[in-house]
């Protein structure tokens, strides 16, 4: 079986019907920056940072001249052949908006680039929330419940961006046993982010 066959395989396992026989076959360490403008709560930047071995296959099938730098037409056949097929799993990105949930349909500004040997993803999930004197509540949690990628928070890997001066951030990082998944042996950490204006 040739590398594109297998690279097929695994984003087809991504989100797949049953996770019986589920167990990690990409693993990946990200990193989250909470983005706020001049209305309040924007959106999500989100860095992904790829194993070793992914990293090999995908560059395998587009970095064509092998000189470790993706051109923008690699990383739109990137996006568009493997990256959106993650829609339907909500980009693994879980999203809670003062306790009712927010479903990720879609994000921006994808791209693709090769850092220290390692393929990295950042992109953009737009989530505006307006702010007002009273908290607001962000919820945020990055997994995949069928457990074939594994997703790691990174050491520092939070940050707040834009116009967060503005505003009164508090925030707090813990796991959320109600998101158990994989025969709830596995608890993933969320970062809970509450805002006002000043």
């Amino acid at each position: 079986m040739n590398f594109s066959a297998l690279l097929c395989l695994f984003f087809f396992f991504l989100c797949p019907a049953s996770n019986a026989l589920a167990h990690p076959h990409v693993f990946v360490g990200f990193a989250l920056s909470f983005v706020f403008d001049e209305n309040g709560f924007a959106g999500i930047e989100e860095r992904w940072v790829f194993d070793e071995m992914f990293t090999s296959m995908v560059l395998y099938d587009f970095d064509r001249d092998h000189n470790l730098l993706l051109d923008a037409k690699e990383v739109t056949e990137i996006k568009e052949g493997y990256f959106s097929r993650l829609k339907d799993c909500a980009y693994f990105t879980h999203v809670q908006i003062n306790g009712e949930e927010f479903k990720v349909q879609y994000i921006r500004d994808f791209f693709a680039e090769v850092e220290n040997g390692k393929l990295v993803y950042r992109f953009f999930v737009p989530c505006h929330v307006s702010a007002t004197s009273s908290l607001k509540e962000i919820l945020v949690s990055i997994y995949d419940d069928s457990y074939y990628t594994d997703m790691a928070p990174v050491p520092d890997g939070l940050s707040f961006q834009g116009s967060a001066d503005r505003y009164q951030i508090e925030y707090s990082t813990d796991e959320k046993s109600e998101f158990a998944y994989y025969f709830r042996m596995i608890v993933p950490r969320a970062v809970t982010v509450k805002f006002r204006n000043r």
